[in-house]
Formats: structure tokens, sequence, C-alpha cells
């Protein structure tokens, strides 16, 4: 759906049929590393995460998609599922489930989108021919990804709605990075969203000055999120 109306100048350099499938494939590819990176900072803080298919999201951002006649492509494909790892012997007292862990969990993916953006895909956009070209469009889905995973959307069951009776899955739902990270604490969604919103908006702008400012929000991101981290 991003190549929808990001993907213009890509598709001017390969023919639409490629483009089609060559946008697939960078965007399995990016939720693939967004899950694993999610992954193993969830071991981290002593928790299971897995992704589970979410139909109500991928229902939610076509119905937003078609309303808004193509402007706002959201793309909800699944949601994290955490299970605590059962007698993990981590050196600190947990009394249960901490909400702003899983918040951690989940703003791992933005930060890495953000070191991904600063560090590799920016810089190698600023190249002139096809390859700036194709590097720029790969950034434009990274930070697609990364502003649209902070819209808080809670998770919701199509078969609860409809009132169809299923097996409870085990585990703790959540629903988008951004629901958790807003569920946990209203302040710091606040700040991870204006800062991603400025770092998108300067990386976009595919200048030098505008490039070095969005590296400075993206390492000032990376200290803090390391630091809470390490509080964990």
């Amino acid at each position: 759906m991003l190549s929808f109306r990001v993907g213009e100048r890509l598709s001017s350099v390969i023919s639409p049929p490629l483009h089609a499938v060559v946008s697939f494939l960078i965007l399995l590819v990016l939720l693939f590393v967004v899950a694993l990176v999610q992954k193993l900072v969830a071991l981290r803080l002593g928790y299971v995460a897995s992704y589970r298919f979410f139909p109500g999201g991928v229902l939610f951002g076509f119905l937003v998609f078609f309303l808004s006649f193509g402007a706002i492509p959201l793309f909800f494909p699944g949601y994290l599922v955490f299970e605590p790892i059962p007698s993990l012997r981590m050196g600190v007292f947990r009394p249960g489930v901490k909400n702003w862990e899983l918040a951690l969990v989940g703003v791992s993916s933005v930060v890495f989108g953000a070191v991904l953006v600063a560090f590799v895909l920016g810089p190698l956009s600023l190249l002139s021919g096809g390859v700036g070209v194709f590097f720029h469009e790969v950034m434009v889905y990274v930070l697609a990804l990364m502003v649209f995973s902070l819209i808080p959307v809670p998770f919701f069951s199509l078969a609860r709605f409809f009132l169809i009776r299923r097996r409870e899955p085990a585990g703790i739902e959540e629903g988008t990075i951004g629901f958790s990270l807003l569920y946990a604490s209203r302040t710091p969604y606040v700040f991870v969203l204006v800062a991603t919103l400025a770092f998108a908006v300067l990386a976009l702008l595919a200048k030098v000055v505008s490039l070095l400012l969005a590296i400075l929000i993206g390492l000032g991101g990376v200290y803090v999120y390391k630091r809470f981290l390490e509080a964990a």
C-alpha cells in the first residue's frame, strides 16, 4: 500500500510490476528484522515475545486507507504477545509483568529504525542515480513503519466482536507499539512521538544539514533508550 503514494521515484526507474514485487520484499524483510530486534530485547528483559496476525488491524488499516482516498496508508499486520519466562534468575525481584518493560520492547523497533536511517539509509539516499533512488525508497518505508507503529491502536478481536466462540490464546496481548507506550506512560509517549516525527521530517528532506540534525536526534534517542534499558 505504501508504494501507492511514496513509490513514484522508484517506479520511474523500474517497471510497475517489478516495483510492486520489490516493495513487497522490502516490507517483508523490514518486518522480519524488526520482529527479530524486539524478540532479542524481550529476552533481555525476561519475556518471550511473539507475533500474531492482527486481522482487526489489517481491516482498520484498509478502512482508513480507502476513507482517506489513499492519503493515509496504514499498515498493522500483527501485534506482540508477551509471555514471562518461568523460573528465570535475573538477579532482581520481579513481582510480575511491568508495562514499561513491554513498552521498551516495542520502542526498540523505533530506535533500530532511527539508527538504520541515520547511519545507513540516509547517507546512501544522497547518492546520485538509481542507487540513491532505491535507498531513498527503503528509507521512506522504514520511516513510515516507525511513525505508523506509534499510532495507539489496542488489540481487538474480530471473533469477539462478532460473538464467535474460540479458545483464548495464552500470553499478554497489547496492541501497537504506540498503545503499549501510551498505556505505560503518557509523557514518554508524547516525547517519542514528537522526536520520531521530527526525525522523519528531517530525514525526508534529504539534505546534508537536515540529515546531520536527524543523526543528532537519533543519537539522543539511542542514549535515552539505553539508559532506560539498563535500568530495567
